[in-house]
């Protein structure tokens, strides 16, 4: 049986042998690549089965996803901040020092100006580019303020080319000192130009210079790193656009971001003063004109609940407003340079003088039925409206200030809204106050028609139940107050997210909430 076994077995295989049939574990032995995309397998049906060898090892990958990137804004073919995988930021925190505007934007690699540089023996390299279709210029001060500064500008010129040169701040003007190419210390101009909106130039300068009659040595002396970007008008550099000074003295061979000058006292002083003026007093003098005649029925400390708010609001917007007058003052170590320039300055003090006499004013008043109770209500009532009146000024001329960097005129319409909005609802209150006097009126003399008389035909003893009363139509000025109290509210925290984030433009045009162009 073994030997017919044998020879079935030997016929079979050559049987198979002279066919050519296909065996299932061949079929198998080259891999399908999907990942690949491989073409062979576009002929397969899916109806027919692969067979796959029992010895065969299926092997499986992992795939790491990739991490979502937030796609970079362009707005007009302009990229409105830097590219975060730009070279510029390569050693920023190892090898080299870098700069930028706005704060900390160096940490986010989102600046809309940047400058790098580092020591190469004897000389000092730099590198630099910001959104502009005027100047970038860097400069070195030893006192954080604009004059006596070495700058080094990039400059597009009236031909389209971008040149590098030595400039030097007199005071608060740009002027370029009467040098030659081989005396302003720049050693080499690498590159140079401006594409898609962007100016980017690259030097080497030597270590030491002499420049308006004095030594500036990049290697042993600190300076203040600035960093500003502006326009050009003829072929000169008008006042820069924005800036950004670093916050403290630092040698050209310490490497890292360099962190800019605090803005917290001008935070401050800005938050403080809107607080104070466009909520606190526009509030406080709201309840004291329209609100005497409401909540009568409760009383707080043993007073009217209208004045116990009043005064504590007031009280508040003459506290901020000292607050905020010393902390500007100390921010700028003494008067600014822009007093006879624009009028905030000026204004906010007799704003704050006003306000700092109020209180002094109501101790000296007079009792309520005294005969020159009058003379106290229409100054107190003066002084009150003029030093409101000053305060929005000064916040609409506060917009104009570099300090401030609050987007223009943005920045105006918020406050233009607030103000219409005020006034609209002064005139609400009014027309709701002159119905209510009417239809009190006409209530007690309906009223009191057949009570007790005197001779003269009118009730001289009027219930205690009326007098305790709210006049007429307090449902509706207690809604008009809640409303005013949340747009109110609304456009103050608006204000303060304005001045606390500035400058915010970069942001709120990314997220087209505002125009590329101011």
């Amino acid at each position: 049986g073994d030997v017919i076994g044998d020879e079935a077995e030997d016929i079979f295989a050559e049987l198979s042998q002279s066919l050519d049939l296909p065996q299932p574990a061949q079929k198998a032995e080259k891999p399908i690549l999907l990942a690949a995309g491989d073409n062979e397998i576009e002929g397969v049906e899916s109806q027919t089965p692969i067979y796959i060898s029992s010895t065969t090892t299926l092997s499986t990958s992992t795939t790491t996803p990739t991490p979502y990137e937030d796609p970079l804004p362009v707005i007009d073919g302009v990229l409105q901040h830097t590219d975060p995988k730009d070279d510029i930021y390569e050693g920023c925190s190892t090898t080299k020092a870098c700069f930028g505007i706005p704060a900390n934007c160096v940490e986010t690699g989102k600046c809309v100006a940047i400058v790098s540089y580092y020591p190469d023996k004897f000389k000092y390299h730099f590198e630099m580019k910001a959104k502009s279709a005027g100047y970038v210029s860097f400069g070195l001060s030893e006192d954080a303020k604009m004059g006596e500064d070495m700058t080094t500008n990039c400059v597009l010129m009236e031909n389209g080319n971008v040149d590098i040169y030595t400039g030097y701040n007199y005071g608060k003007q740009q002027k370029n000192p009467n040098l030659s190419r081989r005396e302003d210390g720049i050693s080499e101009r690498h590159k140079m130009g401006r594409r898609d909106g962007w100016i980017y130039c690259s030097w080497s300068r030597h270590r030491e210079m002499a420049l308006e009659s004095k030594i500036w040595n990049l290697e042993s002396d600190k300076y203040h790193v600035m960093l500003a970007v502006g326009t050009v008008y003829d072929g000169d550099m008008q006042y820069h656009n924005t800036k950004a000074i670093s916050g403290y003295l630092r040698g050209l061979g310490e490497v890292g971001a360099v962190a800019a000058r605090s803005r917290l006292y001008i935070i401050l002083h800005g938050s403080f003063m809107v607080g104070a003026w466009i909520f606190a007093a526009s509030l406080g003098m709201m309840l004291a004109r329209y609100y005497k005649q409401t909540w009568t029925a409760k009383r707080m400390f043993n007073m009217d609940q209208w004045f116990v708010w009043h005064r504590s609001l007031m009280l508040l917007v003459w506290t901020l407003s000292i607050v905020g007058l010393v902390l500007i003052i100390l921010e700028l170590e003494g008067l600014t340079s822009t007093l006879f320039k624009n009028p905030h300055a000026i204004i906010g003090f007799i704003t704050v003088g006003l306000a700092f006499l109020q209180p002094f004013i109501a101790l000296c008043r007079c009792a309520p039925m005294h005969r020159n109770r009058w003379i106290f209500n229409w100054v107190h009532w003066f002084i009150g409206n003029l030093a409101q009146l000053c305060a929005i000024l000064c916040i609409f001329f506060a917009v104009d200030l570099e300090k401030a960097q609050l987007p223009k005129p943005e920045t105006d319409y918020l406050v233009l809204a607030f103000v219409a909005f005020h006034i609209f609802v002064h005139i609400i209150l009014s027309i709701t106050n002159c119905v209510s006097d009417s239809k009190a009126v006409t209530k007690s003399m309906n009223k009191h028609a057949s009570r007790y008389h005197n001779g003269r035909g009118h009730n001289a003893y009027p219930d205690y139940e009326e007098v305790k009363r709210d006049a007429p139509g307090s449902g509706i000025r207690i809604c008009i107050l809640l409303i005013y109290i949340i747009i109110n509210l609304i456009a103050t925290v608006g204000l303060i997210l304005l001045i606390a984030f500035a400058p915010v433009r970069p942001m709120l045009v990314n997220l087209r909430i505002l125009p590329a162009e101011p």
